[in-house]
């Protein structure tokens, strides 16, 4: 009986090993083949050396194997400069970050960890003396993404983005910062963003119902409707696109302006769902804190928005439009700030923003980061540090 028991769990054991192994090799080829790539050789220099493995996945391959063969004679493997290098975290690519490793009759072999190496194909330089006799190579692919199996993906003619998008702005003039957002549940609808630099710059949004089979070219208008007023005022449009869209095909454009008549303002527009390719007819103008009372002053400018949207149902806040922005501070300097608008339940009456009021300061640049409620801010500050906040918004 106990000899059937060690059979049977030597059995499950044959089993449940090789499941993980196959399963990374044929992710490395899917990866080989997506890549347009050829697999490494394995022995080099003249068969002097082995590598094994020669392909991986960039964060799941821990280790590659290098082997001088048995009755040769001692080499030298030189590192590539990565492997001596640091990520921008600070954390080492390589363990202990060696230059190199000699290998000889009494040391045959040398395991290197690469579970921290990015993808990418590395080659390291054999010799024997000055002589170089060979190149040992390797390569680590990028892994799948989450949602990147054949169920999960968006139904549209984009497919796999490889090497050569669809060109969603149909133009030829320089479209820098871009933003994607997609209609929760609805891969058929979604829109494009980037900078419109050019003159006079009013666009920059590409809107699609199809998948992207074609796109919709949006033109913003000049007016701009401010909270507090009846005056309406004129600005220009400009760059550092925002985008949201929420589950009923809302969705939500903004950027900086440069004025003509009133105040620099961040402002925000909605191509309203569930399938409009038109802006509004007037922007709304968010409110500003301290400065942008001065046209085209550019240190009065109201400036790096960022924008996120509460689409969880059961949330208090749900609908909840957040933008956050740089706000110039009267004694020098930069304010982060915020102003959010309720979207629900009803989209069009999204002109009611509240004031904008300060969550940072000394933050320059800021690069902000919105999840639900909280506002991440991140930046250079003022005595050449980066510094990170975080606030509990309304």
């Amino acid at each position: 009986m106990g000899f059937v028991r060690r059979l049977a769990a030597l059995a499950l054991l044959v089993t449940a090993l090789p499941a993980t192994a196959p399963a990374q090799s044929e992710r490395v080829v899917e990866a080989r083949q997506q890549h347009r790539a050829t697999k490494p050789d394995e022995h080099v220099a003249g068969g002097a050396i082995t590598v094994d493995p020669t392909e991986g996945i960039a964060g799941l391959t821990h280790t590659i194997k290098v082997t001088l063969a048995s009755g040769e004679p001692g080499v030298a493997i030189d590192y590539p400069a990565r492997f001596q290098d640091r990520a921008i975290n600070g954390r080492s690519y390589v363990p202990g970050r060696p230059a190199g490793e000699a290998l000889s009759a009494a040391d045959r072999s040398v395991s290197i960890d690469v579970s921290g190496l990015p993808a990418g194909t590395y080659r390291l330089p054999v010799r024997r003396g000055a002589a170089v006799i060979g190149t040992a190579v390797f390569r680590l692919y990028v892994g799948e993404r989450e949602g990147d199996e054949e169920g999960d993906r968006l139904e549209g003619p984009f497919g796999p983005l490889g090497r050569n998008p669809i060109d969603s702005s149909g133009d030829s003039t320089e479209e820098s910062e871009t933003f994607v957002a997609v209609e929760p549940d609805n891969g058929q609808r979604f829109a494009t963003y980037g900078n419109d630099i050019s003159f006079p710059g009013f666009g920059g949004l590409n809107v699609t119902n199809n998948g992207g089979a074609s796109f919709s070219h949006l033109t913003f208008p000049t007016t701009f409707d401010v909270k507090g007023t009846t005056t309406d005022e004129t600005a220009q449009p400009s760059g550092d696109p925002i985008l949201a869209a929420d589950a009923s095909g809302n969705i939500w454009a903004g950027g900086l302006s440069v004025c003509t008549v009133g105040a620099d303002r961040i402002f925000v527009n909605r191509i309203a769902g569930p399938s409009s390719t038109s802006p509004a007819p007037k922007n709304v103008g968010l409110p500003v804190a301290h400065g942008g009372t001065n046209c085209n002053v550019n240190d009065q400018l109201q400036d790096k928005p960022q924008m996120t949207l509460d689409t969880t149902p059961t949330s208090p806040t749900f609908g909840r439009l957040y933008v956050t922005w740089d706000d110039p501070a009267p004694g020098g300097g930069v304010n982060v700030v915020t102003s959010y608008c309720n979207t629900q339940p009803t989209p069009s009456n999204c002109v009611c923003w509240g004031r904008s009021c300060s969550i940072a300061s000394r933050l320059l640049p800021a690069v902000i980061v919105l999840r639900k409620r909280y506002a991440i801010c991140c930046g250079l500050a003022m005595n050449n540090s980066v510094r990170a906040t975080s606030r509990l918004l309304g």
